[in-house]
C-alpha cells in the first residue's frame, strides 16, 4: 500500500508543476500588468524612469516644463493648445477662469497644480488634468487581458492534453521495456503526437521482428553446429565400442569424422566473420577510388574462374569511367563474391550468370542476375537476407547460409543499399546494389 501512496504522490507533484507556469502567467496577467498600467508610483522620476502615465502624456509635460518662460498670457493660452495628448484645462487668474478646456469625461484623470508667474508680475493657477488611460486604451488593454486568459485557458488544456498523452507513450514504453512487443499503440490521427506514436509503434515492431530474428538465428546456430557434433559423437562412440573391427570399417569412420570436424570448423569460422563484420565496432576503410577499372578486374577474374567450371559469364559495365565513389576494395570483393557463389550453388548453371552496371539519375546500380533452380517467393524474399535462411531449406552445404547477411551488412557498412528482386516471366532472381548520387 505503501508504494501505490508514493507514485499517486509522485503524480500529483507532476501535475502539479504542470499546471505552475499557466497559473504564474495569469498572475502576472491579472494583477502586476495592471498594477503597473494604473499606477504612477511604481516608476518614479528617482529612478530615472517616467510613470507610464507620463509617457502616454509626454508632449503635455514637455509643454508644462516650458510654461516658465512664457512672456505673455497669449503665449500662455497657445503652448497650452499645441498640447495635443487629451487633456483637461483650467487656467485662472485673480481666481477667475481666462482659459478652460475639457477634454476628458469619463475616464480616470490626475490633477496637476502648477503657479506660473509672468515677466510683467502677472501670476496664474494653472490645472492641468490628464487621463490616466483613454477609452480606446482601456478598451485595447482589456481585449488583450481577455487575449491573453484565453492563452492561459488553451495552454492549461494543451498541457493537460499533453500529460495524459505522456502517460499513454509511458504505459507502451513500459510494456516494450517488460517484454510484451504485442500491445500495439494506439494511433489517433488527429493527435499532435502521431509522429512520435508512429516512431514507437515502429521501434515495437522492429524489436518484435528483431526478437523473432534472433530466436531463428539461435535455433539456426544449434541445428547447424549439433548436427555434424552429433555424427562426430556417434562415430566416435562406435570407434571406442569396438563396433568398426576390421581396418576398412575404421578409416571409413575416421574419414567421416574428419569430414564432419572441417564442416564444423568451416561453419564455427563464418559465423566468426559474420559476427566480426555486423558488430558496431567494426570499421570500414573507405577510399575515394574509381570503380569502373575495379569492376571490370573483378569480372575478368569471375570470367577465368566460371570458364574453368564450365559456367557461362556475362558482364555489361555502362556507367562513366571517371566514376569516383568511396568504397573498401577487400569488402566490396567479398560481397560481390558471396553473391556469385550463391548463385552457383542456387541457379541454373545452364544458363549464364550476368553482371550488369547502369547509372541513372537516382545513381550508380550493380546487379547480379541468376537463373533460378527453385521457386523464389515473395515471402522467401523477405526473409533472404538473414542469417540462417536458405530458399532451399537445406542443411547439406558446409557454410551457415551466412553470404547473403554478410553482403547485407557489407553494402550497409559503405551506406549503399541492396534489394533482391525476382522476374517470373524470365524465371531470374537480381540481387541489385545501388550507390546514391551524394
Amino acid at each position: 500500500m505503501r508504494k501505490n501512496k508514493t507514485k499517486k504522490c509522485t503524480s500529483n507533484n507532476s501535475f502539479f508543476y504542470l499546471l505552475l507556469p499557466p497559473i504564474i502567467l495569469s498572475f502576472l496577467i491579472l494583477v502586476i500588468v495592471p498594477l503597473v498600467t494604473y499606477s504612477s508610483d511604481i516608476f518614479s522620476n528617482d529612478h530615472n524612469f517616467f510613470s507610464i502615465p507620463e509617457m502616454l502624456n509626454k508632449d503635455a509635460f514637455e509643454v508644462l516644463e516650458s510654461l516658465d518662460a512664457v512672456e505673455t498670457e497669449e503665449q500662455l493660452i497657445l503652448k497650452l493648445d499645441s498640447i495635443t495628448s487629451d487633456k483637461n484645462i483650467v487656467l485662472l487668474k485673480d481666481n477667475l477662469p481666462v482659459y478652460n478646456l475639457i477634454e476628458i469625461e469619463n475616464a480616470p484623470t490626475n490633477t496637476t497644480k502648477k503657479l506660473i508667474t509672468l515677466n510683467d508680475g502677472s501670476e496664474y493657477t494653472l490645472y492641468f488634468s490628464y487621463g490616466l488611460v483613454t477609452k480606446r486604451m482601456l478598451f485595447i488593454g482589456l481585449i488583450f487581458r481577455y487575449i491573453l486568459i484565453t492563452i492561459c485557458i488553451l495552454s492549461f488544456i494543451g498541457i493537460n492534453r499533453m500529460r495524459k498523452h505522456l502517460k499513454k507513450l509511458e504505459k507502451a514504453t513500459s510494456n516494450i521495456a517488460s517484454g510484451d512487443y504485442d500491445t500495439p499503440i494506439n494511433i489517433e490521427k488527429k493527435d499532435s503526437f502521431i509522429f512520435l506514436d508512429n516512431s514507437l509503434e515502429n521501434m515495437r515492431i522492429q524489436i518484435k521482428e528483431d526478437r523473432h530474428q534472433l530466436a531463428r538465428f539461435f535455433a539456426g546456430v544449434s541445428h547447424d553446429l549439433k548436427t555434424p557434433l552429433s555424427s562426430i559423437i556417434g562415430y566416435t562412440e562406435a570407434l571406442r565400442d569396438g563396433m568398426a573391427e576390421d581396418k576398412e570399417t575404421q578409416t571409413k569412420y575416421l574419414n567421416i569424422i574428419h569430414d564432419k570436424s572441417e564442416i564444423l570448423v568451416e561453419r564455427i569460422s563464418s559465423l566468426i566473420n559474420y559476427i566480426r563484420i555486423t558488430d558496431q565496432g567494426f570499421k570500414t576503410t573507405l577510399k575515394s577510388r574509381k570503380l569502373y577499372p575495379f569492376l571490370e578486374n573483378f569480372c575478368k577474374d569471375v570470367k577465368q574462374e566460371l570458364d574453368f567450371k564450365e559456367i557461362n559469364f556475362e558482364s555489361y559495365i555502362n556507367f562513366n569511367k571517371e566514376y569516383e565513389t568511396q568504397f573498401d576494395s577487400v569488402l566490396l570483393t567479398r560481397a560481390l563474391e558471396n553473391l556469385i557463389d550463391n548463385s552457383v550453388k542456387y541457379g541454373d548453371c545452364s544458363k549464364p550468370i550476368i553482371i550488369n552496371s547502369t547509372q541513372d539519375y537516382n545513381g550508380l546500380s550493380i546487379s547480379i542476375i541468376n537463373s533460378n533452380k527453385i521457386d523464389i517467393t515473395g515471402d522467401s524474399l523477405n526473409h533472404i537476407f538473414e542469417p540462417f535462411y536458405r530458399g532451399d531449406n537445406s542443411r547439406k552445404g558446409l557454410g551457415f547460409g551466412l553470404g547473403l547477411a554478410t553482403v547485407q551488412s557489407i553494402v550497409a557498412s559503405h551506406g549503399w543499399k541492396i534489394t533482391a528482386s525476382v522476374d517470373e516471366i524470365k524465371n531470374t532472381i537480381s540481387f541489385t546494389i545501388t550507390i546514391p548520387v551524394y
